[in-house]
């Protein structure tokens, strides 16, 4: 799938693109406790997304690494789409 493919309310997204940012992730309080989360931009040829990392997931990608992404959601979020990656998802960096 294209990055300009994706609409609000997706699931099992499965892409390939590149990370063209990458903030420092912090910690926030969720109901779940406190929780480690980031965010990144991927980019292909057709777009742009932002994807949000959590726990683990902000120590995988660094800003240039191509990336695969398997069993993604999206979601739309303060007006923002935004890719997120469950436990059954998987990120994975191919170059």
């Amino acid at each position: 799938m294209k990055i300009s493919d994706i609409r609000d309310g997706m699931n099992n997204i499965e892409l390939v693109a590149t990370v063209s940012e990458k903030d420092t992730p912090r910690r926030i309080k969720t109901k779940f406790g406190m929780k480690l989360i980031g965010h990144a931009i991927l980019e292909d040829e057709t777009g742009s997304i932002e994807i949000v990392l959590w726990g683990r997931q902000t120590k995988m990608l660094e800003k240039g690494d191509k990336v695969k992404i398997k069993g993604a959601f999206a979601k739309k979020f303060r007006d923002v789409l935004q890719l997120n990656v469950p436990k059954n998802g998987s990120i994975e960096v191919i170059q």
